[in-house]
C-alpha cells in the first residue's frame, strides 16, 4: 500500500489570543501541516519552532 504525505501551509492571524493559541497547538502537532505562517504584532511563544514562519506587522500602519 502506497502512503502519500500531504504537506500543507497554514496562515494564522491572531495566533496569540485564546483561540489562536489553541489553533497553533493543533497545527504544530498535526502531521498534515509542514509550515505555519503567523502574522502578529507581538512575539508568540512558538517563534523558534522550525515549522513557524513569522510575519511581524505594525497594525497601526494599516490605517
Amino acid at each position: 500500500m502506497k502512503t502519500t504525505t500531504v504537506s500543507k501551509t497554514a496562515m494564522v492571524i491572531g495566533a496569540t489570543g485564546a483561540t489562536g493559541k489553541a489553533l497553533m497547538s493543533l497545527l504544530l502537532n498535526s502531521d498534515q501541516f509542514n509550515k505555519v505562517i503567523v502574522v502578529h504584532y507581538r512575539p508568540p511563544p512558538w517563534h523558534n519552532h522550525p515549522q513557524v514562519n513569522e510575519v511581524v506587522m505594525d497594525f497601526d500602519q494599516l490605517v
